[in-house]
C-alpha cells in the first residue's frame, strides 16, 4: 500500500476507530493503490521503488550542558545539549550533524521536533536500506529525550499523498453520499492522475522523482510505439547502427 491508515485519518478527519475501523480504511487504501497502479503504469515501471524510513522524535527541555550521542547504523552523531534548549532546536542540531551522512537524508532545518530519516539506498538492496535507518540509541541527555520509531517503507511522497487523497474521497463517498465532496474530490484527483500519465488536456506533466537522488524514477516502455526502420534493422556493416529504409521494387 502506498500510504498509511494514519495519513488517511489525518486527511479525512475520521479519527474515531469505533465508527470507522482501521480495516475499513485499509480496504480503501488498497483500492486507491490499485487505481494508482493503473494510472502510473502508463509511464512508470512497476513495482515502484521505495526507501526505508525511521522517525526520531525529540522531547523535554534542556536543563544543563552535555553531548547527546545518537547512534545510527553504527555511526555516532553528537549534538550539544544546553540549558533551555527546545526539542525543535535539538532536532535541528541533529539534522546539521547528519547532513553529510552516507546512509540517510533528513528534512530541512525548522521542520520541528520530529526528524524523518530516509535511507539513501532503495529497496533494490532492502537489507542495506533497512540498516541505514537503524537508530540504535538516542539517550535522554540533560532533559532532552529521543524517542525512536519503527522502520517502514517510504514511497515517493507524491504517490503517498495522492493515494491518501483518493482514499479520503472513497471514505467521503461512503459516509456522506455520492453527491457530496467525495465525488468532487475524486474528479479533481483524476485530473492529477492524468497529469501523471502525461495525458491531461492542460498539457501539465507530473514526474515522480526519487527523494534521495532527485532523479526521475524508471519509466515504462510498455506503451512505447514500435517503428521500422530502427537501429536494429540495418545490415550495412559500415554503419551498423544507422536506421535505413530500402525499396525492393524495381521501377
Amino acid at each position: 500500500m502506498y500510504t498509511t491508515v494514519a495519513r488517511a485519518r489525518e486527511l479525512s478527519g475520521f479519527d474515531d476507530e469505533d465508527n470507522i475501523s482501521d480495516s475499513i480504511i485499509r480496504g480503501k487504501i488498497m483500492r486507491a493503490s490499485a487505481l494508482m497502479d493503473g494510472a502510473i503504469t502508463y509511464r512508470y515501471s512497476l513495482p515502484l521503488p521505495f526507501h526505508r524510513q525511521n522517525l526520531l522524535t525529540f522531547g523535554g527541555a534542556g536543563v544543563g550542558s552535555d553531548a547527546m550521542a545518537i547512534v545510527v547504523n553504527g555511526t555516532t552523531y553528537n549534538i550539544a545539549i544546553t540549558s533551555g534548549m527546545t526539542p525543535s532546536q535539538a532536532a535541528d542540531l541533529f539534522r546539521v550533524a547528519a547532513n553529510d551522512s552516507d546512509d540517510f537524508i533528513t528534512g530541512v532545518g525548522g521542520s520541528g521536533a520530529e526528524v524523518i530519516l530516509i535511507s539513501k539506498t532503495n529497496n533494490s538492496d532492502e537489507p542495506t536500506a533497512n540498516a541505514e535507518v537503524n537508530v540504535a540509541s538516542a539517550p535522554t541527555t540533560e532533559g532532552i529525550t529521543g524517542t525512536i520509531g519503527s522502520r517502514v517503507d517510504r514511497y515517493p511522497q507524491l504517490i503517498d499523498q495522492l493515494t491518501a487523497e483518493i482514499t479520503t474521497a472513497y471514505l467521503f463517498q461512503d459516509n456522506y453520499g455520492a453527491e457530496q465532496d467525495g465525488d468532487k474530490r475524486l474528479a479533481r484527483l483524476n485530473i492529477q492522475l492524468q497529469e501523471l500519465q502525461g495525458t491531461a488536456e492542460s498539457g501539465i506533466v507530473l514526474r515522480i522523482t526519487d527523494e534521495a537522488t532527485k532523479l526521475e524514477i524508471s519509466q515504462s516502455d510498455i506503451f512505447d510505439p514500435d517503428s521500422i526502420p530502427n537501429d536494429t534493422t540495418d545490415s550495412d556493416s559500415s554503419a551498423p547502427t544507422a536506421p535505413k529504409a530500402t525499396i525492393n521494387q524495381k521501377f
